[in-house]
């Protein structure tokens, strides 16, 4: 089945950064924060990243979506995801990124994270909402 994550933000940094899905979405969370709880779910199902969409207020031009995921025995995630996604930021626009089955896959009790990286230009002081799509499989 599909689950759908949403969040809003506040991003006023260029650093990379992951979406803060359970921060309640106040502000950025940096990819290499010790914070990561705020930002990481543990799958309950096997499953993939069907896509993720960003609408934010600023226009970033070409940044990457990232997806990151670390198995049992690995503390966090990687501030550099383990795929990515580049998409054209425009000011009040959706984007989308696919990820699909082959890069997006996690299982069962990984911790998975999806976030950003608008280089030097950072997403400015955008007000920002995303949302993610996941395909579920198999609980754990």
């Amino acid at each position: 089945h599909r689950q759908l994550y949403n969040c809003g933000f506040n991003d006023t940094s260029t650093a990379k950064g992951l979406f803060p899905f359970g921060h309640g979405g106040l502000s950025d969370v940096s990819a290499s924060s010790s914070l990561q709880e705020f930002s990481v779910i543990v799958a309950p199902y096997d499953g993939y990243v069907e896509y993720v969409i960003l609408r934010c207020a600023g226009a970033a031009g070409t940044t990457a979506i990232t997806f990151h995921k670390r198995s049992a025995g690995t503390a966090g995630v990687a501030a550099t995801g383990d795929h990515s996604v580049d998409v054209s930021v425009s000011a009040n626009t959706a984007v989308k990124a696919v990820f699909g089955s082959t890069n997006g896959a996690f299982s069962a009790g990984d911790i998975i994270a999806t976030g950003y990286d608008a280089g030097s230009v950072g997403l400015g002081d955008a007000i920002a909402s995303m949302s993610v799509v996941y395909d579920l499989d198999t609980l754990m």
